[in-house]
């Protein structure tokens, strides 16, 4: 299940954790103040603007935690109770991204038949922030500052394995509500759609990349050299960073680029680009 990502120890790996954070809680709550600004009923521009809220909460929290925790303990008050504040915040951002999937561009369900489907995602948004609240995490503290024992304990133990479970229906029904939702768009709703499927697919194709190059690389089908990897986990990161940007164009003035000019040429470069790659291998050997 979607869990907030431990704190880091530092060195590079905690830079490159601390500045996405920030470039996300930039764009978010840039990208929902445009938009509650322009359209104060549209639910996305809020969702945007919690989503800011919670990776500032983040943000502050690990680098507090970090400092009275690991750096100089017991310098500030409160060290534990911050860093368990990161697991409560955490899920205002995956709302966000729910939001995105469920009521873009226009704030409202595709049609009244998918209740079920954002009563599904708010049941597991639930769970995810009930587990997140109680479960422990002692790999990076010593102790919880909640901790739960008994049946107490176990019901948060299978709120953790429900909202696993769930993982494998939410995802999938929230993009199915999208792509029935760009099937019946027409007009200024389809171009609006347009970019956050941009968006989505370079999010989509780090993902898949990542986790795939891995597997072809442990089962010995192919070497994947480190840098295919960075490259994979790179393109998720820029998906996960642009969907926001995208959503938040597209609401704002959905003719602000040619999108379907710029999905051709990304389409025409990457076909190039592999069949250099294809090339230049083949020469080698």
């Amino acid at each position: 299940m979607t869990r907030a990502t431990p704190i880091p120890r530092g060195g590079a790996p905690r830079m490159v954790t601390a500045g996405w954070q920030l470039l996300l809680l930039i764009i978010f709550a840039t990208m929902g103040a445009l938009i509650v600004a322009r359209r104060p009923t549209n639910l996305i521009g809020w969702s945007f603007l919690v989503a800011g809220l919670g990776l500032a909460i983040q943000s502050f929290a690990t680098e507090y935690a970090i400092y009275t925790l690991r750096t100089d303990p017991g310098i500030l008050p409160g060290g534990r109770w911050v860093a368990w504040l990161r697991w409560v915040s955490f899920p205002a951002f995956t709302w966000a991204l729910a939001a995105l999937l469920l009521l873009f561009p226009t704030g409202r369900l595709v049609s009244p038949r998918w209740r079920p489907v954002a009563w599904l995602v708010i049941g597991w948004i639930s769970l995810i922030s009930v587990t997140n609240i109680f479960a422990p995490f002692e790999n990076y503290l010593p102790e919880t500052p909640v901790r739960l024992t008994g049946g107490a304990a176990r019901a948060v133990d299978a709120a953790g394995l429900v909202g696993w479970l769930l993982n494998g229906l939410v995802v999938p029904a929230a993009v199915a509500c999208l792509i029935v939702r760009f099937r019946r768009s027409r007009g200024e709703e389809r171009q609006q759609l347009k970019w956050l499927a941009y968006a989505g697919a370079i999010l989509a194709a780090g993902a898949l990349a990542a986790p795939l190059l891995g597997f072809l690389d442990q089962a010995g089908v192919i070497r994947v050299a480190p840098s295919l990897g960075t490259l994979a986990a790179g393109l998720a990161l820029l998906g996960l960073t642009g969907l926001p940007v995208a959503a938040g164009l597209a609401i704002l003035k959905y003719r602000l680029y040619d999108i379907d000019r710029l999905i051709n040429r990304t389409l025409v470069y990457g076909l190039l680009t592999a069949t250099l790659v294809h090339c230049h291998r083949n020469t080698a050997s």
